[in-house]
């Protein structure tokens, strides 16, 4: 069988992001969460990540991973850790707090261009061509 390609959950998340629906909005936030932690984790563990050794690390593994990055010698890989806790924050927020409906709206828009800014950036440090654009 194909492995599940990641990229499925940022495709739907924009195929989600001007629904009427609310709770459709917000799922959006956290399909583009989940594809760029899942993307992330794959080429951290190419770098040398791994989630069990680090147990200097704080927090639950979401944490873990954008801490790692953000401790990271690479200003790329860096830069992938400061955006990876800020669409993190974005997916708690949604998930856990009440923001009305006109604030789910435009962190819909900043989830999704933030998750394409993250993927063409990872792709650098995979040194690998950025996925195509968002249809």
């Amino acid at each position: 069988a194909m492995a599940f390609d990641w990229r499925d959950f940022l495709l739907f998340a924009h195929e989600l992001r001007n629904e009427s629906v609310e709770s459709k909005r917000r799922t959006s936030i956290g399909r583009a969460y989940y594809y760029i932690y899942n993307v992330a984790l794959i080429e951290a563990k190419k770098l040398g990540y791994n989630p069990y050794s680090n147990s200097h690390l704080k927090g639950g593994v979401h944490n873990k991973l954008w801490s790692w990055c953000q401790s990271h010698g690479d200003p790329n890989v860096v830069a992938l850790g400061v955006s990876g806790s800020t669409l993190h924050a974005r997916r708690i927020s949604v998930d856990y707090n009440q923001p009305s409906a006109a604030s789910v709206q435009q962190d819909v828009q900043k989830q999704l261009r933030d998750a394409r800014d993250f993927e063409i950036l990872l792709a650098q440090i995979a040194k690998k061509p950025a996925p195509p654009p968002l249809p």
